[in-house]
């Protein structure tokens, strides 16, 4: 009865292998993200955490969230959707170019 108790304690221990740059990095992803995206990124902390877990602070400037509180999982999530919405607004840029290129082609 002991080892399993043990056992679920390691597993709602939070492991931290992610370095404070790579949290850094995430900080200012989402600062520089719309509004629109950080109800996304809200949403999917929310999903992760209850509101008991989640360490947050909210004001007239927003929700601040400690990063170093989340489990790799959730940090891993976050790194994924940063990613998505890079390669979104990369492959968008992309496309507005080749319009702007075709526009002008054909106006020619």
């Amino acid at each position: 009865m002991e080892l399993q108790q043990q056992e679920e304690q390691l597993d709602n221990t939070k492991t931290f292998v992610h370095d404070i740059s790579t949290l850094n990095e995430i900080k200012k992803s989402i600062e520089n993200m719309s509004k629109f995206y950080h109800i996304e990124v809200l949403r999917l902390l929310s999903k992760h955490l209850s509101v008991k877990n989640m360490s947050e602070n909210e004001n007239m400037n927003g929700i601040y969230i400690n990063l170093t509180e989340l489990n790799d999982n959730v940090i891993n999530d976050l790194l994924a959707y940063i990613k998505y919405i890079n390669t979104q607004e990369y492959e968008l840029k992309n496309l507005e170019n080749e319009r702007e290129t075709y526009k002008k082609l054909l106006s020619k």
